[in-house]
């Protein structure tokens, strides 16, 4: 059973990541994902009419007259969000948990998808795959995917294991489904799974982020509880070799899982949890929309 105040929190979700995917956002998601969504059939001459940005400049080049690209249009693409349900995920400094934005930005994502006529799934998962939600289409599927989120209650574990996650998304995915990865990554290393899944799909990694999570007191002894452990750690901030100690980590714990993204060519995007969802899909369906165009270009 939902309680009323799950139930709120459930519709208010809905409705406010609804009006969140303007038809401009929708149409930003079709041009960014078009190697999902299209696939390329023949390059033939230009025509009055036709779309100047489809034009492919080397062989224009080559055969001294313009030429453009011709793409047909897929059946469907698929999306599937798959969420760190681990404890670090409880962890905020503003209006929002970590999981409450990652289940914000499931929202969004889905309902961008689906705009677009294509399907949306979801995975859920800790130390092991909690639950799978099979994609589809329509409205009511995207309410089933906040409800779960909302409702979701640990049958396995506490910790993170994204390399269990991501070889049974191995299994369920068909090619070219675009995966959102949603995690504060905080799992033992991962990137043989990652590469292998990567092979014929996209994955982006999308790290939820906490303004106070380089924060840290000046001085003083400080104690850490990590969540996924119950352990607790002491840090003598006094210490500005401690401090620094702690800082230099993190930082290094970032570049890191930057390098695992940039090695199987793919984008590691850092969602904030006072950032709007929404603004931040729109800046990176520009962003690749202009390296797309780059490279072809």
């Amino acid at each position: 059973m939902i309680s009323k105040e799950e139930l709120k929190k459930i519709k208010k979700l809905h409705l406010k990541t609804s009006l969140m995917v303007s038809d401009a956002m929708s149409g930003q998601y079709r041009s960014v994902f078009r190697g999902s969504g299209m696939e390329f059939e023949e390059v033939r001459e230009y025509k009055p009419g036709d779309d100047v940005r489809a034009i492919d400049w080397k062989v224009s080049a080559r055969m001294n007259r313009p030429y453009i690209k011709v793409f047909r249009e897929e059946r469907e693409a698929c999306v599937i969000i798959m969420i760190d349900m681990s404890s670090s995920g409880i962890f905020t400094s503003s209006s929002m948990t970590k999981t409450e934005k990652a289940a914000e930005f499931a929202a969004v994502a889905a309902y961008a998808a689906i705009k677009n006529n294509d399907r949306a799934g979801l995975i859920l998962f800790t130390d092991d795959v909690e639950l799978y939600l099979p994609p589809k289409k329509g409205v009511s599927h995207v309410w089933r995917l906040i409800k779960e989120i909302y409702t979701f209650e640990r049958k396995k574990g506490l910790k993170t294991d994204i390399s269990k996650a991501l070889n049974f998304f191995s299994k369920v995915s068909g090619s070219k489904t675009i995966c959102f990865l949603v995690s504060d990554f905080i799992s033992d290393d991962f990137y043989h799974e990652l590469k292998m899944a990567k092979k014929d799909n996209q994955i982006i990694g999308v790290k939820i982020s906490d303004r106070n999570d380089f924060s840290f007191p000046e001085k003083g002894l400080v104690s850490f509880l990590d969540p996924e452990t119950d352990e607790k750690f002491f840090f003598d901030l006094s210490s500005k070799k401690e401090l620094n100690l702690l800082i230099k980590k993190g930082f290094e714990f970032e570049n890191n899982l930057k390098k695992k993204f940039q090695k199987i060519n793919s984008d590691l995007l850092i969602l904030d949890t006072d950032q709007s969802s929404a603004d931040f899909l729109i800046n990176y369906f520009r962003f690749r929309h202009m390296r797309v165009q780059k490279t072809h270009g």
